[in-house]
């Protein structure tokens, strides 16, 4: 689906819902049904270049070796920022992006239009992967429970690290940054406008955001997948930053934080912001860990944060823990 006036460019696709007289209703009433949003390219994986500080190897301490460091990374001996190849920088553009909503259980029937679907799906849980926990939340007190208001069904036990699998087609997963598979956890919802927002004559481009839901759950994400997994095999880094070419993150970056994120209840990524739109998503997001005791072996990322804006990064720091 195509509307100019905001440019919301989506495909829809529907699980266990049918089109009867001009509404969507559930096709089989005893069984989950699901509404599938698919959004264009969220991200732009852009080559980068070295900035280095001028004459960084007459700094008092720095060794050759050192020196022979930062050539691999694409600077010489002096220290010089990398030269601006002759043609254009490449760049790859990442895969579509799909949100995914369970269909309430009493639902009755959405009228069949784009700006009433997206209405209903503001209020819808979302379908994400089994992998997508939020972090615990605080306890709290607020009553005496001597029977249960709903039937209680047991859960298996959640077992950490969590599995590295790719999430289902009814269930949520943004490429952001290129590679990398994001999904929040159920309890957050997505807002949006339902119709065109003008201004002034002006029309602002259309986007979703995600919002923290009715519970205590804080806005978060987990890189659940990334095709990558299992490259940090090897730590010869300068391998990995030319593959494809030099840019915000490496195969190897990417591995490790997908398995900060499964690895422990406390992997999740903080967020400040997450737009999806047409153009690409707007986000700021904010991974700390620790290295310590329960750490995944031989994973060395203490923190990541990824700034982007209409697809492309413009602030990506990865924090490793290092020895003196």
């Amino acid at each position: 689906m195509y509307r100019a006036a905001d440019q919301l460019h989506l495909h829809l696709e529907f699980h266990n819902l049918v089109v009867r007289g001009g509404c969507v209703a559930r096709r089989d009433v005893g069984q989950p049904a699901f509404v599938v949003l698919h959004l264009p390219p969220q991200s732009v994986y852009e080559r980068a270049l070295f900035l280095a500080e001028p004459a960084l190897s007459t700094v008092r301490g720095f060794t050759h070796d050192q020196t022979e460091g930062r050539r691999e990374h694409g600077v010489d001996e002096a220290g010089d920022t990398e030269p601006l190849p002759a043609h254009p920088l490449p760049a790859r553009l990442s895969g579509w992006s799909r949100i995914a909503f369970e269909a309430p259980d009493d639902l009755s029937g959405v009228r069949y239009s784009l700006a009433s679907l997206l209405e209903a799906l503001r209020g819808w849980r979302l379908s994400v992967s089994r992998t997508s926990l939020p972090a615990p939340a605080a306890l709290e007190v607020d009553g005496d429970v001597s029977t249960p208001a709903a039937p209680v069904r047991r859960a298996p036990p959640l077992q950490y690290p969590l599995p590295h699998e790719q999430p289902k087609p009814v269930e949520t997963a943004i490429e952001l940054p290129w590679r990398l598979i994001l999904s929040p956890h159920a309890f957050l919802r997505w807002r949006h406008r339902a119709q065109p927002g003008a201004l002034d004559g002006r029309v602002e481009l259309w986007t979703t955001r995600l919002v923290r839901g009715a519970t205590q759950h804080a806005t978060s994400v987990r890189a659940v997948y990334t095709p990558d997994y299992g490259e940090s095999a090897t730590h010869d880094i300068a391998a990995h930053l030319a593959t494809p070419f030099r840019a915000s993150m490496t195969a190897r970056d990417r591995f490790l934080v997908t398995q900060r994120c499964l690895h422990h209840f406390d992997g999740p990524v903080e967020v400040e912001q997450l737009a999806l739109s047409p153009w690409g998503a707007s986000a700021n997001l904010r991974g700390t860990w620790g290295v310590g005791e329960g750490a995944p072996s031989g994973n060395e990322l203490e923190a990541w944060r990824h700034r982007a804006t209409f697809g492309r990064d413009h602030y990506v720091r990865l924090v490793y823990a290092g020895r003196l």
